[in-house]
């Protein structure tokens, strides 16, 4: 494949090229130690998205690191200098990810770009966060239950997401801080910070606060509930939502379901506040 690499051709191999900057991205926010690695590997992919296409994947996204500090090839990713930061490739390829991208389009997501689009169907009156589930099954597309009962999938622009100043509609940063929070509390333990969110998002902590707002507001306007769907940051001192939010599969590790959202407790003592 030649330097120069068509739009259909991008279009055919995009799926697995996110899926595999997302595992990178996963496994990057799972293990910290990964930094100080000269290679990094996708071979766990192979298996799910054939041997063909993660090829090609390889090879478009070879040509866009081109004169950076990375490299891809067969089934790694390398540094070309030891001291290169695999956030930066991360971000350059999620940059090439979100210009590229007009796919999962579909007639209803269209729909709701002209503004005929529905919100959450299926949501009683009188529901609150703690019996809500968003669940990304994609880059673009989540499922949404309410308490355990599956409702329907929608994609960002039913959902509101979508960039207004943009030609595509593409997702705006708001439905960017989401998979980032999804991906983030995937962890165990710590907490997910103002500063923690916007070092993942490569942004300032006030367009991070900004962003998570945004998010806040649309999220309202979906699902119909005047309450925040996040905890207050004065109180426990890190973004965590009020309902059960679930990366899409392949970010999920071992395979287990991990809610972002969790009681308190009485350690839960703010470290900052919110910008």
């Amino acid at each position: 494949m030649g330097k120069e690499i068509s739009a259909r051709a991008v279009a055919a191999y995009l799926p697995t090229i996110m899926k595999a900057v997302a595992s990178i991205e996963a496994e990057l926010a799972l293990y910290p130690d990964l930094a100080g690695r000269a290679s990094l590997h996708v071979l766990g992919l192979e298996k799910e998205t054939g041997s063909s296409n993660l090829t090609h994947a390889m090879r478009i996204m070879n040509a866009w690191l081109e004169g950076t500090k990375f490299k891809a090839d067969f089934r790694f990713f390398h540094k070309i200098e030891p001291d290169a930061d695999w956030n930066d490739m991360v971000a350059l390829l999620n940059g090439k990810i979100t210009s590229h991208d007009t796919s999962a389009i579909g007639p209803r997501a269209k729909a709701a770009r002209r503004g005929a689009g529905p919100t959450i169907q299926g949501i009683p009156d009188g529901a609150v966060w703690d019996d809500i589930e968003i669940r990304f099954l994609n880059a673009h597309e989540v499922m949404v239950s309410h308490k355990g009962k599956a409702l329907e999938k929608h994609g960002y622009d039913q959902l509101g997401f979508a960039a207004k100043n943009t030609k595509d509609h593409r997702p705006n940063k708001g439905w960017d801080f989401l998979t980032k929070l999804s991906i983030a509390t995937m962890k165990s333990a710590g907490k997910q910070r103002v500063e923690d969110i916007a070092a993942k998002m490569h942004v300032t902590r006030g367009a991070c606060a900004q962003m998570k707002k945004s998010a806040a507001k649309n999220l309202r306007k979906a699902f119909d509930i005047d309450a925040d769907p996040f905890y207050d940051y004065k109180v426990v001192g890190e973004y965590r939502p009020r309902f059960k939010l679930v990366p899409e599969p392949v970010l999920r590790g071992d395979g287990e379901l991990h809610r972002s959202g969790r009681s308190l407790r009485d350690d839960d003592l703010p470290e900052d506040d919110e910008d």
